[in-house]
């Protein structure tokens, strides 16, 4: 679940316009939102003097670590292939090139909702042979965005109405009906700290045990303004 820590702030535009009966004022409503997504590369590359044979086994291992993760049966699971390529390989030694032999490569990205269980990602990854792991991030998935936007509109709307009620207050006056509504830009920002990493976790089987992966928080700042008529 999201942890959001919202923050109603004081600062405001004012405008009175002569004649006219307006107030101006600015809403603003502030949170701090959990990532919800996690995504990571595991890339399969295999090194042989036959290029065929390259490219076969490739495809076997990256066959087999579809089958494995698939089993996981992650929440809001999705993958996609990236960078398949089959190239030669050299090495230069004194002034010599040397041939190294045939690369297959072919990158697999998984994503999913349960950011914890991505090490058991890598952990599958490793029981079929793959060494490339890395481009680990964590994020907020764009539903979530629209879903925090538009509550977020709702409370900065809340807040600027309030500031209006009370500064009319004071004034002796009160609000009418709404005239305006601007929304202001939105801002979502991750806050600094440790970006996410993982590190296989020793354990007494064959196989590493999975490590937990934390994902980070962003700080979200939503604003309007709205003008209105006063009575």
């Amino acid at each position: 679940m999201n942890k959001i820590i919202a923050l109603t702030t004081m600062l405001l535009t004012l405008t009175v316009f002569a004649g006219e009966r307006t107030i101006q004022v600015r809403g603003e409503w502030n949170t701090i939102v959990n990532d919800d997504r996690a995504s990571i590369l595991l890339t399969v590359e295999t090194l042989d003097s036959n290029a065929k044979k390259a490219s076969s086994t490739t495809d076997r291992i990256y066959n087999s670590l579809i089958k494995e993760v698939q089993r996981l049966k992650l929440k809001n699971f999705k993958m996609e292939s990236t960078n398949y390529r089959l190239t030669k390989k050299y090495k230069w030694n004194k002034g010599t090139k040397k041939f190294l032999g045939h690369s297959a490569t072919i990158g697999l990205r998984v994503k999913t909702s349960q950011i914890k269980r991505i090490g058991e990602v890598v952990q599958k990854a490793h029981k079929v042979g793959v060494k490339n792991i890395g481009d680990l991030k964590t994020y907020i998935a764009e539903s979530t965005r629209k879903n925090v936007y538009l509550d977020g509109l709702a409370k900065a709307s809340q807040d600027a109405k309030g500031k209006a009620d009370r500064m009319l207050e004071t004034l002796g006056a009160k609000r009418s009906h709404v005239l305006r509504i601007v929304e202001g830009a939105s801002r979502f920002n991750p806050i600094p700290g440790p970006r996410p990493m993982f590190a296989m976790e020793k354990s007494s089987r064959s196989e590493p045990a999975p490590a937990a992966i934390q994902g980070g928080e962003s700080s979200v700042a939503i604003s309007v303004t709205i003008t209105f008529e006063i009575k």
